[in-house]
């Protein structure tokens, strides 16, 4: 069987066209990332261990780098269990975890369950290990209202400076969706939920 006429007049593409496609289509891929890149996305060092054993550090030098992602909240609202970022009243951002949404009222009981709106809540199994305790606002098995944020608390509990102490926080003070560590690489990988 022959060939088709149109077929066997177009010569056979060089590897070096090949080439030059594949290295023009990389560098407009590369292009338009770094161009979208500081809309979508940024890094934080984790400078605390209030996020330990989920996130690490204690100083510059030794913290995790994390990378932000901030589309995910211009179409939904954080979820429970999840890790944000925050910017802080001084222009510092932290990470934290999302116990409690906007309207929900929270305690942490003295046995270390957390109840919502009078009932307890489970957590996830990947924070079975991680035990919140109760001071600041929702001490003495006090209930705390969130009225307009989210309630945010520092998976190392007993070294946290969160919504105990500082209330909700606005969703306007939520930068985005901590979604994996990239340094150091040992440690680098996407974090659960």
């Amino acid at each position: 069987m022959s060939e088709p006429a149109h077929k066997a007049s177009c010569p056979p593409r060089s590897w070096l066209r090949r080439l030059w496609v594949i290295g023009r289509n990389g560098f407009a891929i590369y292009g338009m990332a770094t161009l979208l890149a500081p809309w979508c996305l940024f890094t934080v060092r984790m400078t605390s261990p209030s996020m330990h054993p989920t996130l690490q550090g204690s100083s510059w030098e030794t913290g995790d780098t994390v990378l932000v992602e901030k589309l995910t909240y211009q179409v939904r609202r954080p979820r429970r269990w999840e890790i944000v970022a925050v910017r802080q009243a001084a222009g510092d951002v932290i990470a934290k975890r999302v116990v409690a949404l906007p309207g929900e009222t929270i305690q942490i009981l003295k046995d270390r369950r957390i109840v919502i709106n009078g009932r307890p809540i489970a957590k996830p199994d990947f924070l079975a290990n991680i035990q919140y305790f109760p001071y600041g606002n929702i001490i003495y098995d006090q209930a705390y209202t969130c009225r307009r944020g989210y309630y945010l608390l520092g998976d190392d509990s007993k070294d946290s400076d969160d919504s105990r102490f500082n209330g909700d926080v606005p969703a306007d003070q939520i930068l985005g969706r901590v979604r994996m560590v990239i340094r150091p690489w040992k440690r680098a990988g996407v974090i659960a939920p």
